[in-house]
C-alpha cells in the first residue's frame, strides 16, 4: 500500500513540474503534434519527460512512424493500405542498416518499402540540429 501512494505521489509530483515548466520552456523548443501511431506506442508520462529532456526526440518519432517508409503499389493500381493510418512499429525489427528493405503488404501489390538505419539517422541527426541552431 505505501508503495503505491509513493508512486502515486511520485507521478503527480513529476506531472505538476511538467506542468509548470511547460510555462516557462524557451522559445527555442518546438511545439511538436504527435501522430497517433506515437501515442499508441509510448505513455503520456513517457512522452512528456522527452518533451522536457530531449524535445527534438519527439518529432524523431513522429519521423519515424510518418516518413521513414514508402508505400506504393507495383501493379499500378490505387492503393489500399493508407499510409497515413500504417504502422510501422511491426516492421522496426526488420530494417537493415544501410539497404532499404521492401515487405508486401497486400496481394493487390501494395508493398512497404522502409528506409534503411543509416538513412533513418541522418534524418534524425538533422531534426536534431534544427533544434541545437535555435
Amino acid at each position: 500500500m505505501n508503495k503505491i501512494f509513493s508512486f502515486s505521489v511520485n507521478k503527480v509530483l513529476f506531472l505538476a513540474m511538467i506542468f509548470l515548466l511547460s510555462g516557462f520552456a524557451p522559445n527555442s523548443i518546438k511545439d511538436v503534434e504527435l501522430d497517433a501511431r506515437v501515442k499508441l506506442h509510448y505513455t503520456e508520462l513517457q512522452l512528456a519527460k522527452l518533451k522536457l529532456t530531449a524535445p527534438y526526440k519527439l518529432e524523431q518519432l513522429n519521423f519515424q512512424y510518418t516518413k521513414s517508409f514508402t508505400i506504393y503499389n507495383t501493379k499500378g493500381k490505387p492503393l489500399t493500405t493508407d499510409p497515413k493510418k500504417f504502422d510501422v512499429y511491426n516492421f522496426e525489427s526488420f530494417r537493415k542498416e544501410v539497404d532499404k528493405v521492401t515487405f508486401t503488404l497486400t496481394r493487390g501489390g501494395d508493398v512497404v518499402e522502409l528506409m534503411g538505419r543509416t538513412e533513418l539517422k541522418l534524418e534524425y541527426d538533422k531534426i536534431q540540429a534544427s533544434y541545437s541552431d535555435k
